[in-house]
């Protein structure tokens, strides 16, 4: 399993059918901001995820059009916001913060970054993929790869939404997005269109 942000190798092979993607919002990846993106002049980064720092300066220069200051901080988001006009949580941090924020008289609002990325581009967002070395990656290990991917997808229905502790279930149906499909991979099989807008990679994107 690679990050996107990890740039891509010629060695190494991307496993079709196989990514943690989001078609629209992801919930887990997001900016915190006390006024609006227009207005940013500031963000503070909790930078455990090169992919999601390297998504929020696409974002702004891209969609926001701004170019802010970018630190380096812990996810502690009262902390963060005290330093930053808004702040990047990933992973937990972002899926339960509320976004009253004890030491924040400001409106806190939060911009799922996920829904912002297809809303600009029309396209999915692969955050991590599959891959194996060319001359290891076998037809067998992509098969039983996709069979555990099935499963899990299988698991997750049925279950109880009020079971859940953010009030919905998450769509782990999404890990099927294939990254071929997804419009983010070059021909040759190696992350393209989507790396080249993270600055990434120098390859050029389609027209």
């Amino acid at each position: 399993l690679r990050p996107s942000g990890s740039g891509a190798h010629d060695e190494y092979l991307v496993a079709p059918g196989l990514s943690i993607a989001s078609r629209g919002e992801v919930a887990s990846v997001a900016l915190f901001t006390t006024r609006a993106m227009s207005d940013v002049r500031s963000i503070a980064l909790d930078v455990s995820s090169r992919t999601s720092v390297a998504l929020v300066r696409v974002l702004c220069s891209r969609h926001y059009g701004i170019g802010p200051r970018l630190a380096s901080h812990g996810p502690d988001l009262a902390g963060m916001l005290a330093n930053c006009d808004a702040a990047l949580l990933i992973g937990d941090k972002a899926l339960f913060q509320p976004t009253l924020v004890e030491g924040v008289r400001a409106r806190v609002e939060k911009i799922d970054l996920g829904a912002v990325w297809t809303a600009m581009t029309g396209l999915p967002f692969v955050w991590a993929f599959w891959a194996g070395r060319r001359t290891a990656l076998t037809a067998c290990q992509i098969l039983l790869l996709q069979e555990a991917r099935d499963g899990g997808i299988a698991g997750t229905r049925g279950g109880s939404a009020a079971s859940d502790p953010v009030g919905q279930r998450l769509e782990l149906r999404r890990l099927d997005i294939d990254p071929l499909a997804a419009a983010v991979v070059d021909r040759e099989g190696r992350l393209g269109e989507q790396q080249a807008l993270l600055g990434l990679l120098q390859v050029d994107a389609p027209a």
